[in-house]
């Protein structure tokens, strides 16, 4: 049992190179939540029981960051492993959100792309999406013409590609590299918790820009690695029904909104453009949010 970080380092000098990236793997899940580790199996195979890889893992994260550097400059050589460490001592700003209502509480976790890498193995996609543009907002009647959306008038600005993008950008940092080439300018992805009573479920969602449109998916997380498939399964209603999804999506946008009010004086002039569509977005001082299609001939 390691009492100290010399003790911890000798543990893991003692790895292989294979069991030293299951613990790395694990590293990434940490920096969510100690009750994540209930939902996700760490092990991925047989070669290191997965409460030791657990275990380890957790002695990490009860690191001081000076210890963290430490051991990243000590340990024999294994750049997968010291790169999982580096990711780990990185906090984003705001990473995470918690909001309640209809008695279930929600905590929201930014993932980077490593930590959507390793995840992502666990997704179950969701056959449930999402997806508004200025263009028909308030013909979308499932969010924007819910209650107090109708009347509000800031939701035309909600609607705009580029302010999903700013204020994105300034909550969580830059956007995901991954991203549909040609299709998509931006990613931003999501760990979710939802806890109803005394029970958490694991869920993930993105928010990316397709085309000329904003769209959200969701995903829940499986206890154990899953194969890729086109399959899509129906929202659980005791968990995560399709209209709590809905609503969840509603206070997201009023978070958005919410933070974008208070930091509006900062968005400075910026385009960007979607090839696919020959879209340009952005923001200026005369005309706010704005998108266009370049015409070509």
């Amino acid at each position: 049992m390691p009492t100290s970080a010399e003790d911890l380092k000798q543990q893991l000098d003692e790895l292989t190179e294979p069991q030293l990236q299951q613990v790395a793997d694990f590293i990434a899940f940490l920096k969510f939540s100690n009750r994540h580790r209930t939902a996700i199996n760490p092990a991925r195979s047989a070669d290191l029981p997965s409460d030791k890889v657990d275990y380890l893992a957790s002695m990490i994260k009860e690191l001081t960051e000076e210890e963290r550097q430490e051991l990243i400059k000590e340990l024999h050589p294994n750049q997968y492993f010291k790169d999982k460490l580096n990711d780990f001592l990185i906090t984003p700003r705001n990473t995470i959100i918690d909001f309640t209502f209809n008695n279930t509480d929600f905590k929201i976790f930014s993932l980077n792309d490593h930590d959507y890498r390793n995840l992502s193995k666990y997704f179950i996609d969701l056959d449930f999406s999402y997806c508004f543009s200025p263009t028909f907002w308030r013909t979308s009647n499932r969010i924007f013409n819910e209650g107090w959306w109708t009347d509000l008038p800031e939701a035309e600005t909600i609607a705009h590609i580029g302010f999903i993008y700013w204020t994105l950008s300034y909550l969580f940092g830059e956007s995901s590299q991954i991203v549909y080439e040609g299709k998509s300018t931006f990613a931003f992805r999501f760990y979710l918790e939802v806890k109803k009573e005394d029970k958490t479920y694991p869920y993930a969602f993105a928010i990316f820009d397709y085309r000329n449109c904003v769209e959200f998916s969701f995903y829940r997380c499986s206890h154990e690695a899953v194969t890729p498939t086109v399959h899509r399964e129906k929202p659980n209603e005791a968990q995560f029904s399709a209209d709590e999804i809905d609503k969840f999506i509603i206070y997201f946008l009023g978070y958005l909104l919410g933070s974008f009010k208070l930091v509006k004086e900062e968005v400075t002039p910026f385009q960007r453009v979607i090839p696919s569509n020959c879209l340009v977005y952005g923001y200026s001082k005369e005309k706010g949010f704005f998108e266009y299609e370049q015409e070509y001939g």
